[in-house]
């Protein structure tokens, strides 16, 4: 009976701490979507260079979304599940947790982040769905923002109406910053959880 008890208890226990944010799926890495972001959409701007578009249609954005999810989850992956990227209608780009790898936010796939483009600034800003810690920044290639592919997602941004000057106040903490936080966090969480399973007396304790 005492047995029963302890694991409802910790059954309890692990279902409070996933909860509050202790356990489940690992948050992703906002520092290593950023760096595969910003190489996806040089290298499919250059694309469209050498194929001769001028317009980027939705049909190319849609293409670009693909692109950015294979990129994601090609190694290093940003996370530990396969990872869906879908463009807003605020032209922002979110990933999500694909679980049937179709690359469409089914119900049930979770939102792990959000990239923005603040074209103002030259700059992406990056943000996790599970992680507290502000926002990720980093600046964009030089002469990026000449190209037809940033020209066509900031047309779209400000007919969305995301007006100039609206990231302006947002504060970004640097990639090296938030990786060194981020580990850190990572190493308070992993000595925790090696206390907590040394201090539980092992698995068939008070049995």
């Amino acid at each position: 009976m005492k047995f029963v008890t302890k694991t409802a208890s910790l059954i309890l226990m692990s279902t409070i701490l996933s909860a509050c944010g202790g356990g489940g799926t690992p948050g992703v890495d906002v520092s290593k979507v950023l760096g595969k972001t910003s190489t996806v959409l040089t290298e499919f701007q250059n694309k469209l260079k050498s194929e001769g578009v001028t317009k980027p249609t939705d049909a190319h954005l849609k293409q670009l979304a693909s692109l950015m999810a294979n990129k994601m989850n090609a190694s290093p992956a940003v996370h530990s599940s396969p990872v869906g990227v879908h463009l807003q209608k605020e032209f922002s780009f979110e990933g999500f947790a694909d679980a049937n790898e179709n690359n469409i936010r089914d119900s049930g796939e979770a939102k792990l982040f959000k990239v923005e483009i603040d074209f103002d600034n030259n700059r992406l800003i990056g943000s996790g769905a599970s992680e507290r810690g502000g926002f990720t920044g980093m600046g964009l290639a030089g002469g990026m923002l000449a190209g037809m592919l940033m020209g066509r997602l900031m047309g779209g941004q400000r007919g969305a109406g995301v007006q100039r000057g609206a990231f302006n106040n947002r504060s970004v903490q640097s990639r090296s910053s938030y990786s060194q936080k981020r580990s850190s966090a990572a190493a308070r969480k992993s000595g925790g959880s090696a206390r907590s399973r040394s201090s539980s007396g092992g698995r068939f304790s008070g049995k």
